[in-house]
């Protein structure tokens, strides 16, 4: 027996609550006392969490669709809204660290990291290379000026 989709949606929607405002990790059980049904549709919780993900990617995809910025303003406008997305729901958008890269993952289309990375796929098609490559060098500097003045750390 599978939910129907407007079930499923609202038990991603129930257990998004759930990751946003626990400070533990979420079990299935406490998502299936919030939402009865959750055993006939997830296994596991991270199926759950990465059904949630690739639905917040999916608004994040329709978000950068909508644009009509180009260039590095566009890729600005969705990397902001990205980043508020994150904001908003807390934790649950946390990501999941893997022995896997993020590209092995993005190739293999896990199912949570293709709409994010559609949505930033056409604000890099149009910016220029040399946009790009100037934000990057920025970015490095900065990275380093930090890194160099930084306290050391001592190591035991």
């Amino acid at each position: 027996m599978t939910l129907s989709g407007r079930n499923r949606r609202q038990l991603i929607k129930d257990a998004a609550e759930l990751f946003e405002n626990s400070p533990t990790p979420v079990s299935l059980t406490e998502i299936a006392k919030r939402a009865e049904a959750a055993y006939l549709h997830f296994s596991p919780v991270q199926d759950v969490l990465h059904a949630f993900r690739a639905q917040v990617g999916s608004e994040l995809r329709n978000f950068s669709a909508e644009q009509t910025t180009r260039g590095m303003q566009h890729l600005e406008t969705v990397s902001r809204h990205q980043v508020s997305l994150v904001l908003e729901h807390g934790t649950a958008m946390a990501q999941t660290r893997s022995h896997r890269g993020y590209l092995e993952r993005l190739r293999e289309n896990t199912g949570h990291l293709a709409p994010q990375a559609e949505s930033l796929t056409e604000p890099l098609r149009r910016t220029t290379e040399d946009e790009t490559a100037s934000r990057l060098v920025a970015t490095l500097r900065g990275a380093l000026s930090g890194w160099s003045t930084a306290p050391a750390r001592k190591y035991d």
